[in-house]
């Protein structure tokens, strides 16, 4: 409690100090004397100051009241006949001009323009009322001015404002409206006048900064003792007696006046502590009075401070330090006998409300709120404790990740409460087929939503006989509650008012056979079930240990892949893409392969997956896009200008804002025609990404590549996409290709689709003469596969090139 003790005292301080200022204001009246004739001095020196600003004040300000006469907007103000929107607007700037003076000068308040019947024809600055033809204290000061000095041009006079309630300066200015425009008018000859209010607020903060550098109050009184300006101490009046002393609530004070120009008056309040000089003995004498009393005073603190505050306090401390160590759970009450007992009761309910809460949020946490289920952090922590506790006493049990397929179709087309009531079934089914491993052995069984249409639960995959006598063993395992499910969703279900069917698939991972790690528990399911929603139908996949092996070495492959482009283990080969009807090459597709020194070829459908999941797949495509470019730089070279290259974009690049424009510097900094370019995009980026992708895709459209739409029939591509994409190319995939023989029509549909949107259509994969027959009697554009060429390096594309030029 050291800091505490010290910051007490020094809180404390000033009481051990006081008795000291004290005395040495007492000795300080012996030196009265010499600071009566210093402070006169002083005064008489400050006063000449004040007159000589206040006079150079109220020149100046006459001077720029002289120069707005011949201010132009004013004279056009004053010259002009017109009347209506433009008279205000002409009004407007004369303000404005106002405005700018008032603001550009500290003191100013209000300016007035008056015409020859003292009405105020534009005013600006406080204490303004729109409501009155003219201010009071101008009206005043114009009978002021008619009394005094009718025949002046130029008056000032010291007066009591009653719109801004203070005392103020009006300065007037009369003036006849001039120019050449106004002279030739014919009219009479008019007269205006010109009132500025001038403040002695800035007199009041000299006064101010007076007080706080010698601590002496200056007001500025009139003739009559009116206060006008400046800060009076505590207890003072204005119109008081005239006296050389006063007694204030402050303290006592010794009063000097000093005249002032135009009738002012300086008066000044000096606090009698400053006219006094400590004696060199009494200032001995009390600053050793003050070092005993201080000492004594100071150890009297030490103890009390430790006696009723400090040491209560250790204690609450080290209470509250056991609280929160969880050493303790709850903090039992006391007799209120001070506030220190106090304190202790109010920890003590707040550490019981701190526990409900701390209860409420972990639910809250925990909790999906949808299902009223767990959610996937209570799953990850009740699956930590399960494998923690495999450690103990060795027991296995299954891994189930299940999704939901089509619950975006369903939010979609029938809405997200119905999507919601799909959830809440699954819920409900999941926990009906668990009911009876729950009551056999409840510490092996979790369930939980994982993700928006995702759910994962757990099921032991063995249990001894009961005492009951009943062989639990034979309850249902993974596979079978899949099966189960599967059967329920064979039919439609009805959610609310609408009878739908639902699809899902699932992976399924058995511990500790398969992994032995939260982290590799729930990759492996994972990975089981993307593997399992490659079917269709209700689909499900336990992990063997074949894939487990696979899933570890797409790790390894996946950290070998950073090094790969940097290592030059990569490389682009070039697929020939041939016009059907001529023979000529027209183009090619530009693809990526991978030879690792150790591993070997690294198949394109094994590593790219591998680059999309760990988000390496950003910059494989740019680094392929620029390939692709500079090989066609090096073929614009060499003088074939009518061949195009493509590149493939994967659906993380067409999500990336940021694609469109490197596309765009790649294409300027490789001198290339965008029309010779293409973006091999696939249908599945294209629906899974929606918007997004249409944007960026209407982004490249406008660079002027060219837009083809690769694997064409294998996803679910709508004939709006065809619509809003403008695409220019369609591929149709190798799997209609290799039913051409057998059924045409799949590749029919296909390029009467491609006529009507006007589209060219690349068949891919052609590998028999007779499929490449097949396409030219159906009018096909396009064709690349093996049959033509397979894929080839950049060498061998520029001889393919040039020898397919010879031959023509």
């Amino acid at each position: 409690m050291k800091g505490l003790h010290r910051k007490l005292l020094l809180t404390l301080l000033p009481v051990v100090i006081l008795p000291l200022l004290a005395l040495g204001l007492q000795s300080m009246m012996k030196l009265g004397d010499m600071a009566n004739r210093n402070m006169e001095l002083r005064l008489t020196s400050l006063a000449t100051t004040i007159n000589e600003h206040l006079n150079g004040e109220l020149r100046r300000n006459t001077v720029e009241l002289a120069q707005l006469p011949n201010a132009e907007a004013l004279i056009s103000y004053l010259a002009t006949k017109v009347t209506g929107t433009q008279k205000v607007y002409m009004g407007t700037r004369v303000q404005r001009m106002f405005h700018q003076l008032l603001v550009g000068n500290k003191g100013f308040l209000q300016l007035s323009l008056l015409n020859s019947d003292n009405k105020e024809l534009l005013r600006v600055g406080e204490g303004i009322n729109p409501f009155h033809d003219i201010a009071p204290s101008n009206l005043i000061f114009m009978q002021y001015w008619a009394a005094q000095a009718a025949a002046s041009d130029q008056f000032n006079y010291l007066m009591y404002s009653p719109e801004m309630d203070e005392y103020v300066y009006k300065q007037g200015l009369r003036f006849i409206r001039s120019g050449p425009e106004i002279s030739r008018d014919g009219e009479p000859v008019q007269r205006y006048s010109l009132i500025l209010t001038y403040s002695l607020r800035k007199f009041g903060e000299m006064f101010l900064k007076q007080q706080v550098q010698q601590g002496i109050y200056l007001l500025l009184l009139d003739k009559s003792n009116t206060f006008i300006a400046g800060e009076a101490p505590l207890g003072w009046r204005s119109g008081g007696p005239e006296t050389d002393e006063i007694s204030l609530p402050g303290g006592d004070y010794l009063v000097r006046r000093l005249p002032l120009a135009d009738g002012l008056i300086l008066q000044a309040l000096i606090p009698q502590k400053l006219m006094t000089a400590e004696a060199t003995e009494l200032r001995i004498t009390t600053a050793i009075w003050l070092i005993i009393s201080s000492l004594i005073l100071l150890a009297l603190l030490h103890v009390v401070l430790k006696r009723l505050i400090l040491n209560p306090v250790s204690d609450l401390r080290n209470l509250m330090k056991q609280v929160a160590t969880h050493e303790i759970s709850e903090i039992s009450l006391v007799l209120a006998e001070d506030e220190m007992a106090e304190l202790h009761n109010h920890f003590s309910g707040m550490l019981s409300q701190l526990e409900v809460s701390k209860r409420e949020l972990e639910r809250a946490a925990f909790i999906d709120p949808l299902t009223g289920i767990g959610n996937r952090s209570a799953f990850i922590r009740y699956l930590q404790n399960m494998v923690e506790r495999h450690n103990e006493q060795p027991f296995h049990f299954y891994l189930v990740q299940l999704k939901l397929h089509n619950l975006t179709w369903i939010n979609n087309t029938f809405g997200a409460k119905t999507g919601d009531r799909a959830l809440q079934l699954i819920s409900r089914l999941l926990q009906q087929l668990l009911h009876e491993h729950i009551l056999a052995n409840a510490k092996c069984v979790c369930l939980a939503r994982s993700g928006s249409d995702e759910f994962i639960f757990s099921v032991p995959s063995y249990y001894p006989v009961d005492g009951n006598g009943q062989d639990t063993a034979a309850l249902p395992d993974a596979n079978a509650i899949c099966e189960l499910l599967a059967a329920r969703f064979g039919q439609p279900v009805m959610l609310g008012s609408y009878s739908i069917k639902l699809r899902f698939s699932a992976g399924i991972v058995r511990f500790p056979d398969i992994a032995n790690g939260v982290e590799e528990l729930m990759e492996g399911v994972s990975k089981a079930r993307r593997l399992a929603s490659r079917y269709q139908g209700n689909h499900w996949l336990q992990l063997d240990n074949e894939m487990v092996q696979h899933i570890r070495e797409d790790r390894w492959l996946e950290s070998e892949l950073r090094q790969a482009i940097v290592g030059q283990q990569c490389f682009v080969v070039y697929q020939p893409q041939y016009d059907i009807h001529s023979g000529h090459i027209v183009g090619a597709e530009a693809l990526l392969r991978w030879r690792h020194p150790s591993y070997g070829m690294v198949p394109p459908d094994r590593f790219i997956p591998i680059a999309e999941v760990s988000g390496q797949i950003m910059d494989i495509d740019l680094w392929v896009l620029d390939q692709a470019c500079q090989c066609l730089g090096k073929l614009t070279a060499k003088g074939i200008t009518d061949f195009r290259l493509a590149v493939n974009a994967s659906g993380t690049e067409l999500s990336n804002p940021a694609y469109p424009d490197a596309v765009r510097s790649t294409l300027l900094r490789y001198d290339i025609p965008p029309h010779r370019f293409g973006i091999e995009i696939t249908e599945t980026a294209i629906v899974e990404l929606d918007e997004v992708a249409q944007m960026t895709v209407r982004a490249l459209k406008e660079i002027g590549v060219e837009i083809e739409l690769d694997d064409f029939g294998t996803g679910y591509t709508s004939l709006s996409h065809l619509t809003n994409l403008q695409l220019d190319v369609l591929k149709i995939d190798r799997s209609y290709i290799m039913q051409l023989e057998s059924n045409p029509k799949l590749v029919d549909s296909i390029l009467q689709l491609a006529d009507a949107f006007s589209l060219r259509v690349i068949a891919e994969g052609v590998e028999t003469i007779e499929q490449l027959k097949l396409l030219q009697q159906k009018r096909c554009h396009m064709a690349q596969g093996f049959l033509l060429s397979k894929p080839i390096t950049e060498e061998e594309l520029i001889a393919l090139l040039f020898d397919d030029s010879l031959a023509d």
